[in-house]
Parts: structure tokens; sequence; C-alpha cells
């Protein structure tokens, strides 16, 4: 027997009207945040941008962010019914004013994207991307993914297992998810991470000392460096590891008066959260290459994993530190090169945030400084390729100092800093010079370099000491104190500018 019209209603009131008028006025989700990369065009997006516009990225917050340009200063994102608006703004993009990107992400895969950008003065280019995920056959390192075995040549870049000798120590993608850290509040906590190792292949891991808080300092530290058998195992330039929670511990022990130090008077990071880096890999935390070195019949191997292993910390501090106001990424010596070299893996990470460089003692040459021979040297046995060519490509890697203004044109917005002694009695030994040839390469990188951006600046001093951050207190130049220009650094004091005697 048919039910009654009127029963049919009732029925539909009690155990579905409400919530089929709930779903009707219910928001569609937006697709979920993530790196879309372009697909490959016959000419770039915005010719001359460097590096190119590979990927845009939509973060957590609904921020958008573009290779090349960096975060959006004005961005909308809007979920539809069947797609995801994107809308967004760049004032400026190296060359070119008001860029503007239109695009729209499929739901409910939100796996492609389609859109246009331009610029005032160009006309409209038109492109489609693709969500970047493990296994689709393009290697993202931006935004994370250390290795596509999928990808045309990832057999060759990839060869054999996994930290096998003579491979990329981090051929292969991330697996599992990543997780948050959770330790106490104001006080250090070691954290093991399997997937980072020492020289010597044992594992290692970072030490948090966490706030509630909205700012996070991040600090590689130092330890010398070595590219060949003589400078790791005979001269041994580099500190070793094991570097697990015994070494922090012992590390730790130290940092008083540093700028780890939260009791410090004047530290402007004594609220702040706090990671610290160790460095057991010999590379400047820029490396990712397994390598066999050889004596005559003895062969050691060594693991110089330092970029891979920022790179595995930088899949759990992101989710740690889902939306900090201010990150500073810094460290001292190798850690300071470390800081320059993995600067934008950290901004790919943190689109949306105020985010600074604080190079201490970590300064790149230009390259007819120093030795041609041992330039090649340190980029054979690290694989810098891996970190320069997605900065600046081969510009950088033949010289290392065009890093520099390649930052401060890809982050406008940020505040890049360098502290450095004219004489620097470790760093000029590293690059093979004397102390005034030192100074003097020193100084011309500065006027070459830095001095033409708006955003990058110095303090130099007298003398040559080596770092400054494990006692910032201590030093001055031309009457002010080094602690003070950090501060007007960090909190983006108008006044703020290159100090040199």
């Amino acid at each position: 027997m048919a039910c009654p019209r009127r029963l049919v209603a009732v029925l539909v009131v009690v155990f579905g009207g409400a919530g089929l008028a709930d779903a009707k006025r219910a928001k569609p989700p937006s697709c979920p945040a993530g790196r879309f990369l372009v697909s490959p065009a016959s000419e770039p997006l915005l010719p001359g941008i460097s590096p190119a516009i590979d990927a845009i990225t939509i973060d957590g917050a609904g921020h958008v962010s573009l290779d090349g340009c960096g975060a959006a200063g004005r961005d909308a994102v809007k979920a539809r019914r069947r797609f995801t608006a994107i809308k967004a703004r760049w004032h400026r993009c190296g060359a070119f004013a008001q860029v503007a990107l239109s695009a729209k992400v499929a739901a409910p895969g939100c796996d492609a994207m389609a859109g246009s950008l331009r610029a005032r003065k160009t006309r409209r280019k038109v492109f489609s991307a693709e969500r970047s995920l493990c296994g689709d056959g393009r290697l993202d390192t931006v935004g994370g993914e250390q290795c596509d075995a999928s990808a045309a040549g990832g057999d060759q870049a990839c060869p054999g297992a996994c930290g096998a000798p003579g491979t990329s120590s981090a051929c292969r993608c991330p697996t599992g998810p990543a997780t948050p850290i959770v330790a106490p509040l104001g006080q250090w906590t070691w954290v093991d991470f399997p997937d980072a190792t020492c020289d010597d292949g044992s594992p290692t891991g970072i030490g948090v000392n966490l706030t509630s808080g909205p700012n996070v300092l991040v600090f590689l530290d130092g330890g010398g460096a070595c590219w060949d058998y003589t400078t790791c195992y005979v001269l041994n330039t580099a500190t070793h590891g094991p570097f697990g929670k015994a070494q922090f511990d012992a590390r730790t022990g130290g940092t008083a008066g540093s700028i780890l130090d939260r009791q410090l008077a004047g530290n402007p990071f004594a609220d702040w959260s706090l990671v610290f880096v160790p460095y057991c890999t010999g590379d400047v935390h820029a490396g990712d290459n397994v390598i066999v070195y050889q004596n005559g019949a003895t062969s050691r191997t060594y693991h110089h994993t330092g970029h891979a292993n920022v790179l595995a910390y930088l899949r759990r501090l992101a989710p740690t530190f889902p939306s900090p106001e201010k990150l500073v990424v810094s460290g001292a010596s190798a850690g300071g090169f470390g800081a320059l070299a993995n600067y934008a893996d950290f901004r790919a990470h943190w689109p949306s945030a105020a985010v600074y460089l604080l190079d201490d003692s970590g300064p790149p040459l230009e390259s007819t400084a120093y030795s041609g021979a041992l330039h090649d040297a340190w980029v054979a046995s690290w694989r810098l390729d891996e970190v320069l060519d997605p900065l600046c490509g081969t510009a950088c890697l033949a010289d290392f100092s065009l890093a520099l203004p390649a930052l401060a044109m890809r982050y406008p917005h940020d505040r890049l800093a360098l502290l450095e002694s004219e004489q620097d009695g470790v760093i000029r030994t590293f690059y093979g010079l004397s102390a005034t040839a030192f100074e003097t390469a020193l100084l011309t990188m500065a006027a070459d370099r830095l001095d033409p951006t708006a955003t990058f600046h110095y303090f130099f001093i007298t003398g040559s000491t080596h770092t400054m951050l494990g006692s910032p207190a201590g030093f001055s130049q031309n009457g002010v104190p080094l602690l003070a220009w950090v501060t007007q650094l960090v909190d983006d004091d108008p006044a703020w500018g290159s100090i040199k005697p």
C-alpha cells in the first residue's frame, strides 16, 4: 500500500528533513593546502624571474605564495561547490609590477589547478598545474620531496638502496604522518629523528625549548667542514657523530650568555620558542651525499646529510609551529652557512610568517677570491647543486655569493643579516686566505652583493673573532651594541642598516 503524501512529509521532517536542509546550507570545504607544480610550458610565466615560477603554494591558513615572488601581499582562497577559487596579488616580483594570479582547483579531486598569471604591461599567461605528490614523476625539493624515483632520470638520481655509497642519502619520498613535537614548556627536550644521520650513519635529532609565545628561533650549530679523506679523517676538520641526547645535554650546558639563554639581558629571543639543530655531517648543513673516501687501500663511508636532515626536521617543525608570527633562521660558523643554504626550504614551509635570516660567520665569498679546486670539491662532495639549483641555478653553483642577492630578490619583504669580523681567523682558513686577503674579499662581496639590496644588511667588526652569537653582549661596533642591532632586525625597526668599521 502506498504511503499517504502527508505521512511521507512527516517522516522526512522527523528523520531526514533537518539534515538535508543543513547539508544544503553547509559551506563547502576548501581543497586542502599544498604545492601545485606548473606544467612545463614553452615559455616562462614571468620571463627573467629567478628561480623560475614552477609552483604555486597554498598554506593551511589560505595564504598564497609563488616561486620566484614569495608570499602574496593580497590573497583570497574561497571554496565553491565544484572548485576552490584563488585570487592573489603581488605588488612587485623582480622587474614586474602588479602581478595577479587567478586560478581554480577542481573539487572534489583537488589535485589539478588551472589559471592565469599576468603583470602590468605583459600579456596574460594561461597555465595548468598538478598537486605535488610523492611518486607523481616530478621532483619537488622545495616542497620537501627528497626524491621521486618515478621521475625522468630518477633511477640515475637515486640508484640502489637508500643511503648506499655514491647515492643521495635521502633517496626517498617522505613517508608517514608529520606529527607535531610535544614537549614541556620552558625546558630543553631532545627529539630523536630516525631519518636524520650523522657522518658515521648513526641517527641524530634536534633539541627544542618551547613556549606558548608566537615566535620561533631555529639555530643551526657549527663545527667545521670536510670534503675528502684527509680533511675528514686525518685532519678531522669537522665534528664527528654520534650526536644524540647525551651530546645534546652536554652542548646545551654551555649556552649561558648566548642567544639561546633566556636570562641574557637584552636578548630579543628570551620568550621565543627555541630549536637547536646539531651539526655532525661536515657539510655546513648543506649536503645530501653518501660518499666513499679513499686513502690508498683504506676506504671509509661518510654521510654528508646536513641538508637532508634539515628537510626531515622541517616535516615535523611545520606542524609543531603551524602559524608563527615571526621565524628567525640562524646559525654560527658552519651553521651560519647552513642557515643561508636552507633558508628557502624554511621559507617554503612558512610562506605567511615574517621570516628573518641571521647568519653568524658564514659568508659566501665571490668565487674569484679563493681556490677553484676548493670550490669544486665542496660542490662535488656535498652535492651542493641540490640546494643551489632551486635557488638560482648554475649561476649560484659557480659563485656561491650570488645566493645573497637571489634571496633578497626572491623574498623582498624579509630581513636578511650577516655577522662577521673583518679577518675571521677560522673562516679565512676555511677559504685558504690570509687575513688581509679575507678582509678584502669580505668587503668586496658586501659591496657587490649586499649593498645594492634594500633588505640584506651586515654587522662587521674589527679583528679576527670567530662567531658572535655565543656571547652577543660582548660585541659592538661604531657605538652600536650587537644585541641592540639584532633587536632592530626582528622588531622591523626602519633605522636598521649595515654596520662596518
